[in-house]
């Protein structure tokens, strides 16, 4: 098992929430969270009490969607377009962001490291790979 690594965390709690942790393989060896997201049953916690503890726990949101009932936490450079759809501008999930959300029947709350740290996981694993076989002008057989 020392070649393998983990890629997702899944835990279900006593009433019904459910957590799961998403991983990345990392070059160096071992992984690294992504994203966390947790589940909560709406016939188990209403949406506004869930809103309310949410609030509670990280403070006032940077915006809102879907008529209030999606809060955004985002990180600094982008929390002025926090909760916004905006197709020409760079979007608030480019960085770190959080939220939470009262839609479709569930409570959630996900944890995303954002797009352009994907892009930048993807960019040192291609360099990672080139480095441990590179390529060449010959072909093998």
């Amino acid at each position: 098992m020392a070649d393998r690594v983990m890629t997702q965390l899944k835990a279900v709690g006593p009433n019904r929430e459910a957590i799961t942790v998403g991983l990345t393989a990392a070059p160096s060896g071992g992984s690294t969270v992504t994203d966390v997201y947790l589940q909560i049953p709406q016939d188990a916690m209403k949406g506004d009490a869930f809103l309310r503890q949410v609030i509670a726990k990280y403070g006032t949101p940077d915006g809102r969607r879907d008529q209030g009932m999606t809060l955004a936490w985002c990180s600094a450079p982008l929390k002025s377009m926090c909760g916004s759809i905006t197709p020409f501008q760079r979007r608030p999930e480019a960085l770190p962001n959080l939220k939470a959300s009262i839609v479709f029947n569930d409570n959630t709350i996900r944890l995303a490291d954002g797009t352009d740290q994907d892009r930048e996981r993807e960019r040192s694993f291609v360099v990672a790979v080139d480095r441990a076989a590179p390529k060449t002008d010959r072909a093998a057989f």
